[in-house]
């Protein structure tokens, strides 16, 4: 005798799978409509489907009966959506703040947030990646520079012989006296001293700041 001769094989069909999950979902209980058969497919565990398992994707859920004479099975499919990262605009600029975020299964940001991270002052409309950048201390386009291209850089010139000293600092505007945009003075307290001195006179003094002293005099033999 076959299993079928008594009567039609029995199904294999089974509820509990929804057509649409997202990752961040609980895992859902998978039920037969006949026992003793198994379930298989990505994210199954026993009867159970976990989509953050399965991860973002359209899966394929299997309950197989099996038998000494008879295989019979049913398959689902199943959305698992992905988990997206949003974060807030308060100056509604179109750029979020990395450090103010929500997560959803939504492919739409919701009000208030965009789904980029980069702006860098989330309290001023103007300061954003898409800005050019000015003249006023401030980094206006995020690049982690400041006055970048649009300052000039001034030096102390305490002797004010046109040459400064140190690493000069960028100014949007002429500082005024005591400054100068040439560096290089060796010497900021003597205004006979500095890279524009044309010769080296025989004085025991590096007159032009070329790290040579007395270079051009003409020494008697």
């Amino acid at each position: 005798l076959r299993i079928d001769d008594f009567g039609p094989a029995p199904s294999a069909a089974f509820s509990g799978l929804p057509a649409t999950l997202c990752q961040s979902d609980a895992a859902v209980t998978l039920t037969a409509g006949t026992a003793g058969g198994a379930f298989s497919g990505p994210g199954v565990s026993g009867s159970s489907f976990d989509p953050a398992v399965a991860g973002a994707g359209v899966h394929t859920v299997t309950y197989t009966l099996g038998g000494q004479d008879v295989c019979v099975s049913t398959s689902q499919q199943i959305t698992v959506t992905p988990v997206y990262t949003y974060y807030a605009d308060v100056d509604q600029d179109t750029y979020g703040n990395a450090a103010s975020t929500v997560q959803s299964c939504d492919a739409t940001a919701p009000a208030g947030y965009v789904s980029n991270s980069t702006d860098c002052n989330d309290s001023d409309a103007a300061v954003n990646p898409a800005a050019t950048e000015v003249c006023n201390a401030v980094d206006d386009d995020c690049d982690g520079q400041t006055d970048e291209g649009v300052s000039t850089t001034y030096y102390a010139d305490a002797d004010g012989d046109g040459y400064g000293v140190g690493n000069g600092q960028p100014y949007c505007t002429d500082p005024g006296a005591g400054f100068s945009i040439s560096g290089g003075d060796c010497n900021d307290a003597d205004v006979n001293v500095n890279p524009g001195v044309s010769s080296d006179g025989c004085n025991n003094i590096d007159d032009n700041c070329d790290g040579a002293t007395d270079e051009d005099a003409n020494f008697l033999k």
